[in-house]
């Protein structure tokens, strides 16, 4: 027993890191605009900070393991990429448009 939390191993993946990492989406709204875009990568530096904070957390608590937060992390990603992905063939065929803000 580990923080008053019995490990019973049906806890992955992880949840909360699926969801931690659409903060990857602060970043990515801060480069689409020139005035904002400087601030590129402390926006994704503080994202990776929340993610892996987040995930070390979870662990700490003993809500999850270390493989639980990794899967987690893995399909997190791949929903992100699936979205970003989405967007940029949206944005190409003209269906959502990109605004350029000064």
């Amino acid at each position: 027993m580990a923080n008053g939390f019995e490990p019973s191993g049906g806890s992955s993946p992880g949840g909360h890191i699926i969801s931690g990492c659409f903060s990857l989406l602060f970043p990515l709204s801060v480069s689409r605009f020139e005035r904002t875009k400087k601030f590129t990568i402390l926006a994704c530096i503080i994202s990776f900070l929340y993610i892996a904070f987040l995930g070390f957390t979870r662990m700490i608590r003993g809500a999850h393991f270390l493989s639980d937060i990794a899967l987690g992390a893995i399909v997190g990603m791949i929903f992100f990429l699936a979205a970003f992905g989405l967007l940029k063939l949206f944005e190409k065929k003209c269906i959502l448009p990109a605004r350029k803000l000064q």
